[in-house]
């Protein structure tokens, strides 16, 4: 009798334990639904904002003639929106995703827009050459990536005081041709680097003084 209650005991036991896993599954599957659903929103939107960048671009250009303090501001708030769909994507680097091919096609679409956003910035800059605005493109590694964090937080620090600074970052392992293309050009063989104002290049980790030291808005640090 006491074996039987025992073997009742085990079954009902291994039904709980078999629900809550499944359970989890289930649980663990709609968060991550829900992450990569919100994710493809935020990255739309800003697919969006950079066409009507665009289009507003054109149209004062072509009907005023000045474009340099209408379009400035926008140019900011694509790049600080970019930054936060950045980070965003990188709380889920460490997390499982069910849909890993959805994922990276997630990640595909930001770098892309990153790269979009670096050269209307660009081609920003070369209009409005009295601005004298700051951009750098940092690549980074995802794997051995101590270095890497580091040079994150040096920018981090940098984009907190300088105000007149945009920042775009690239995982310099990521298999896409747009962003061969750009390593190809500034010949990025390591990780971290960083591309300052489109000609300066640095190889490995740079600290915040030395990146303010080579801005158009350098600023006082503090000890």
């Amino acid at each position: 009798m006491a074996l039987t209650f025992r073997k009742d005991m085990f079954f009902t036991t291994l039904i709980i334990v078999t629900a809550i896993f499944v359970l989890g599954l289930y649980i663990g599957k709609q968060l991550d639904d829900f992450r990569i659903d919100d994710t493809t929103r935020i990255i739309v939107n800003s697919e969006l904002d950079s066409e009507s960048f665009l289009i507003e671009r054109d149209f004062i250009t072509s009907i005023t003639g000045e474009r340099c303090d209408v379009l400035r501001q926008r140019l900011f708030t694509l790049s600080e929106n970019l930054g936060e769909i950045g980070r965003t994507l990188a709380k889920y680097d460490a997390k499982h995703i069910f849909d890993q091919d959805l994922y990276l096609l997630l990640r595909r679409r930001f770098f892309l827009q990153e790269i979009k956003s670096y050269t209307m910035r660009k081609e920003f800059n070369n209009a409005c050459k009295n601005l004298q605005d700051d951009t750098i493109l940092f690549f980074y590694d995802t794997i051995n990536n101590d270095e890497s964090i580091q040079q994150g937080y040096a920018l981090d620090a940098l984009v907190k005081h300088n105000k007149n600074l945009s920042i775009y970052s690239l995982d310099r392992t990521f298999k896409e041709p747009a962003l061969e293309s750009v390593k190809q050009y500034y010949n990025i063989t390591r990780s971290p680097t960083v591309i300052i104002n489109y000609k300066t290049k640095k190889e490995g980790f740079t600290g915040e003084g030395e990146l303010n030291a080579l801005t158009h808005n350098s600023y006082t640090l503090t000890k």
